[in-house]
């Protein structure tokens, strides 16, 4: 394999385009520019959600696929179209990744990820898991995602 990609590094960027593949570079088309981005980062989620024991890898190491980098270029073309503050765009981009990529790695998680005992009493917890019910990965990143999208909003807006 190594005769055909270069070392680590080559086999890291192959796995990254193939994950990222499946992310639809047609969201980035829509208008306007939030339902853009909003649909971006559903599928970008979708993508990486497929393959969450990748993401520790391919978060660690520099984008250097060329599909991947014009995948960016598109979302930093799309917010500068919006009127973004050309210093602000990456922390937006940088924030949306960390939600995403994180709420891929929830959707990995056991749906119960708090193991309740009469050890250490916990009666709000238990009833707030109780009420949550099914979905909470789902649940928890449309909460992120709304709240990212209106932080992104007043950041337009505030320029």
């Amino acid at each position: 394999m190594y005769h055909h990609v270069d070392g680590r590094d080559g086999i890291v960027e192959l796995l990254r385009e193939r994950v990222a593949s499946a992310i639809d570079p047609g969201t980035l088309e829509l208008t306007p520019w939030d339902e853009a981005l909003e649909a971006w980062a559903r599928s970008y989620r979708a993508a990486f959600a497929a393959h969450p024991r990748a993401i520790p890898l391919l978060m660690t190491s520099p984008v250097r696929a060329p599909r991947v980098l014009a995948q960016y270029e598109r979302a930093v073309s799309l917010l500068l179209a919006a009127g973004f503050d050309r210093a602000l765009i990456m922390p937006l981009v940088i924030a949306l990744e960390n939600l995403v990529l994180g709420s891929a790695l929830d959707l990995a998680a056991p749906e119960t990820m708090w193991e309740l005992t009469e050890h250490a009493p916990t009666p709000h917890l238990a009833e707030a898991l109780a009420a949550v019910g099914e979905g909470r990965a789902d649940r928890a990143f449309e909460v992120g995602l709304t709240a990212f999208m209106n932080h992104a909003r007043v950041v337009r807006e505030d320029g």
